[in-house]
């Protein structure tokens, strides 16, 4: 993680007012509607996708790790991912699936970190890379709004 900190100033953001919170609510919020959005009769799903990932996780991106085997997962998190969008459209939201879209997104963070990692360091070795780089350094991930967002 990086110890980098960088202060915003009211400058930086001209068209939010931090002073007052009172701007940042609206003065009327519409009543929420779930749309076509029905109640879910495969509940298993979410609890199929939640242990998928934790199943793949574990096996390509547990101790040992190589690209071949982080290709493979993140193959397998953007289709997972894909299917709990569709799952968001279609049905309404209960707070397992909530956990589960959280869960994919770490997953995808986790994935992401590994496959930029070109070294073998600490707990996790990479059969690719078995040498450790001579000196450590900060890695850093940041979600974007690309086309999985």
């Amino acid at each position: 993680m990086s110890t980098r900190v960088e202060k915003k100033s009211d400058r930086d953001f001209p068209s939010l007012e931090y002073r007052n919170p009172q701007t940042l609510r609206p003065s009327v919020v519409a009543p929420w509607s779930s749309g076509n959005a029905t109640d879910s009769s495969d509940a298993i799903v979410v609890t199929l996708n939640w242990d998928e990932i934790r199943r793949f996780m574990w096996s390509y991106l547990g101790i040992v790790r190589s690209d071949k085997r982080i290709e493979r997962a993140r193959r397998r998190i953007e289709i997972l991912r894909d299917e709990i969008r569709e799952y968001y459209i279609d049905f309404k939201i209960t707070s397992d699936l909530i956990e589960l879209r959280n869960l994919a997104l770490v997953a995808h963070l986790i994935i992401e970190s590994a496959r930029r990692r070109k070294e073998s360091r600490g707990l996790h070795a990479t059969l690719d890379y078995p040498s450790k780089l001579p000196e450590a350094r900060h890695s850093e991930i940041q979600l974007t709004d690309g086309p999985r967002g």
